[in-house]
């Protein structure tokens, strides 16, 4: 509801916005009233008054709408937990939120011509309290009983309401050899009698709705099933096999008994409704976090196992054994590669936290902000999207406290009054980026640069790169606010962002433009735990550079290397940035007459780095260094290799920025 209510402030006239958000305090209500939920059942009750008026075109949607609504969606969470539910507090909330649903709907909440409100309105106020006649055709889903659902205990239900003749269609049941006992073959077209609303007869329906065709229909304002005249031709036309339908029906009632216009909308309404949810259901199972993390343990270690079988193939050749080892491989592979998209969740699931935040932020601060999310499918392993959370919240929050200005600034700025935060995450190479832009007022690097001097953090006659300035901004205490607010200017915070998005083998950059805006890039692996990766060779030393970087392999002259100038080398006609990773660790040794290079990508364009020599491509389970190698700039990780040896996983970007 939530979500579709943040869509809906953007587009105010989109109706099938508004239907959904019905749809789901109806479900709500009816469900809060079946698990004793009373509170919730009540309230939505109310909430869903306004919402009938705005389906009718009776209200317009409104930012005074929607944020009456959000209001009562976090009232909805605190219903929900049963202890915040039985305090005053709640009480008090309730109390209040009520009083400004009732001022809202004014005199338009007694008005309410909708079928849903004119029915429950009609059994509250009528002296006679007026019996009305209905259709129902219910053809269940062929898999709701696989669901848990009583299709039996669901038609007493609906016979508990009032008088009810029950014809079971038996057309879709087939041949004894072909039935499945957990399918359900059967549809009921029933004729029921009853003063409870037609609300009341929806809610019956609401945990099979999804899945199942179900029409209603209002056929007389009086009780049909009472009527000996009626029953028998209601009898004779079963009789035939016929199936029954609501126009059939309709025939054999006195046309004056009908009024067309509540017949339409009680039709129009579950029609719509069920028919546009139809077969909307998927298959899915509910696992611990705890149980998926002891898989991806289990499949690493296989991945070991499995690095060690191709050695002992390749000493010994064994025909045989060669290829039950290249079908191991294959197949751990591909369990790999299964078990850790279970674990991978997509960027979406954070986004919808972000909407909410930013709405209240922007309203809080008087700012008009739209939020842009691009690229919500990309996905991340689940541990990254925990952590990421309040990175990702804080630079948000400062996207839109420090870089957006208010729209007065932005006017006389030549700017649109509306400024734009936009999250966009894609994959890059072995990599995610996820990048958080805005078009305000930007970051000055001159104001920074004084900034950092004032306090000690860097020396006044330092040479700094833009780029480099933006960095100090993640510093530990470092902060270019003024004044201290309760959203920020106490120094902490980018600190921390860049210390948690490192915990996670990512790093983090900002580029701005004074009046345009800034951007910040987050760059993250898209595992933590199993890649493929080109095993190398330096001196005595292996190394692992991931496969998704690479891009090329060459081969080179130690006499090209040594006669290296300003770390440019030239091969085949371009010119690349040079690394040798005997100077970036302190290698000694001869190098040998033929060395090879490999070409990695990085965010800033491609490089080199030399090496002695490639071994080959592996799997490489990705162990941590520990806490006494945590300060170590170029390597992300160490991996054990089939002879029971250690290699050390390379961090190119931070060798390219660095060295």
């Amino acid at each position: 509801m939530e979500e579709a209510l943040l869509e809906l402030e953007k587009n105010p006239l989109q109706n099938e916005l508004v239907e959904q958000i019905f749809r789901a305090m109806h479900s709500l209500k009816g469900g809060g009233g079946m698990f004793g939920f009373e509170k919730i059942s009540e309230f939505t009750h109310d909430l869903e008054t306004i919402y009938d008026l705005v389906r009718r075109g009776n209200l317009a949607v409104s930012d005074e709408l929607i944020s009456l609504t959000l209001k009562s969606v976090d009232l909805l969470r605190v219903l929900l937990d049963e202890k915040k539910s039985e305090g005053v507090e709640a009480d008090s909330q309730i109390k209040a939120l009520k009083q400004e649903i009732a001022a809202f709907a004014g005199e338009g909440a007694k008005k309410i011509t909708s079928q849903v409100g004119m029915e429950f309105e009609r059994k509250l106020h009528s002296e006679e309290n007026e019996i009305f006649t209905y259709f129902i055709h219910f053809s269940p889903g062929s898999d709701v009983v696989e669901n848990g659902n009583k299709l039996l205990y669901l038609l007493d239900e609906l016979a508990s309401l009032g008088s009810m003749a029950t014809f079971p269609g038996t057309d879709k049941i087939p041949s004894f050899q072909d039935v499945e006992p957990t399918k359900c073959y059967l549809f009921w077209d029933v004729i029921i009698s009853t003063n409870s609303s037609f609300q009341e007869i929806c809610d019956v329906f609401i945990f099979v709705e999804d899945a199942s065709e179900i029409d209603i229909d209002l056929i007389s304002h009086r009780n049909l099933l009472e009527e000996d005249d009626f029953l028998q031709k209601i009898k004779k036309l079963a009789s035939t096999g016929k199936p029954l339908s609501a126009s059939t029906v309709k025939s054999l009632v006195s046309q004056d008994e009908i009024k067309p216009s509540q017949n339409e909308k009680s039709s129009e309404y579950v029609t719509t409704e069920s028919v546009s949810s139809k077969n909307v259901h998927t298959s899915s199972l509910r696992v611990s976090s705890g149980k998926i993390d002891e898989l991806i343990n289990l499949v690493s270690e296989l991945v070991i196992s499995q690095e060690r079988l191709g050695l002992i193939s390749s000493q010994n050749n064994i025909p045989e054994l060669n290829l039950v080892a290249n079908t191991i491989q294959n197949l751990t592979a591909q369990l790999r590669d299964s078990t850790f998209s279970i674990s991978l969740l997509p960027i979406e699931a954070l986004t919808m936290r972000f909407r909410r935040m930013i709405r209240d932020l922007s309203s809080e601060l008087g700012k008009e902000v739209v939020f842009i999310a691009n690229g919500e499918d990309t996905e991340l392993d689940k541990s990254m999207i925990e952590t990421l959370t309040d990175p990702l919240l804080h630079i948000l929050r400062n996207s839109i406290d420090h870089g957006i200005e208010t729209p007065e600034e932005r006017e006389q700025a030549g700017k649109p009054r509306v400024g734009t935060v936009v999250l966009k995450a894609f994959y890059s190479g072995a990599n995610v980026t996820i990048e958080v832009s805005d078009d305000g007022r930007g970051l000055d690097a001159s104001v920074i640069r004084r900034k950092a001097v004032a306090k000690g953090l860097i020396d006044e006659n330092a040479s700094l790169t833009d780029r480099e300035i933006f960095d100090l901004v993640f510093l530990p205490g470092f902060s270019t606010c003024e004044q201290v607010s309760e959203i920020s200017g106490r120094g902490v915070g980018m600190d921390v962002v860049k210390k948690n998005i490192a915990s996670i083998r990512g790093s983090v950059t900002i580029d701005s433009i004074p009046g345009k805006g800034t951007t910040i890039s987050i760059h993250l692996p898209m595992v933590l735990s199993i890649i493929d990766g080109l095993l190398v060779s330096v001196g005595e030393n292996k190394f692992v550079f991931p496969l998704a970087v690479v891009e090329r392999i060459f081969s080179v002259n130690k006499q090209d290397v040594q006669t290296v100038f300003n770390n440019i080398i030239a091969l085949e006609g371009t010119q690349y940035p040079f690394f040798n990773l005997r100077d970036c660790f302190s290698v000694e040794g001869e190098l040998p007459g033929r060395m090879q290079a490999v070409l990695v990508n990085n965010s800033d364009g491609q490089a080199l780095f030399s090496i002695d020599k490639v071994e080959g491509k592996i799997q490489a389970v990705l162990k941590p260094l520990g806490k006494f190698y945590q300060d170590n700039k170029f390597l992300s990780a160490a991996t054990i290799l089939a002879d029971g040896s250690i290699a050390l996983v390379l961090d190119s970007n931070a060798i390219i920025s660095e060295c």
